[in-house]
């Protein structure tokens, strides 16, 4: 048969439209559908302060920064000059406030710029993940950034607790929330 003058097409034509015409009312009632769940979603109250890509950002090289600056203060205490500030702080988390902490021998002042090294050199890795990978792959970054953060958090922190510095423990939770509550809707 060909195309055109048969009547046989003509008969199938009324069926054609018909289901034409269906497909077009169940396709506009389903996307009445999704725009009635859409809004009813949008309307949903939000059980957490959402934070979006840019203040997650800020956080992550806020604390990469705060990470770089303790460890240049650490390393500092490798010099006589720069050990003031670091001797206070030993004083401080050897609470009480009494001076009876020394940061002068060789070996101290060895480590510390061994440790203060080791941790401006994290604060960098950890500025150039976020700055760099963060924006491209969120869920590695965080994942990245989460376990560095938590080993680290774990050593220091048993270590603090074994040396007699709870204190130290203690600020060790704020270095963690820093990273973890703004990546951890990312894991």
């Amino acid at each position: 048969m060909a195309y055109g003058g048969n009547d046989s097409i003509g008969q199938h034509l009324p069926l054609t439209k018909r289901v034409y015409d269906d497909a077009i009312v169940t396709g506009v009632e389903n996307y009445v559908t999704l725009l009635s769940l859409a809004s009813q979603r949008k309307q949903e109250p939000k059980s957490e302060i959402p934070m979006n890509q840019e203040n997650t950002l800020r956080w992550l090289k806020f604390g990469s920064a705060l990470t770089m600056l303790f460890g240049i203060l650490v390393a500092a205490a490798a010099t006589p000059i720069g050990a003031a500030p670091t001797q206070f702080l030993a004083d401080l988390i050897f609470f009480p406030i009494d001076g009876a902490q020394d940061l002068t021998a060789p070996e101290t002042r060895l480590i510390s710029a061994i440790g203060g090294g080791v941790m401006a050199g994290w604060g960098v890795i950890l500025w150039m993940l976020s700055t760099h990978l963060f924006p491209r792959d969120q869920a590695l970054a965080a994942k990245l950034i989460i376990t560095s953060i938590v080993t680290w958090f774990v050593i220091d922190s048993t270590g603090s607790m074994l040396a007699g510095a709870p204190l130290n423990a203690a600020f060790n939770v704020s270095f963690l929330l820093i990273f973890c509550v703004p990546l951890w809707r990312y894991r």
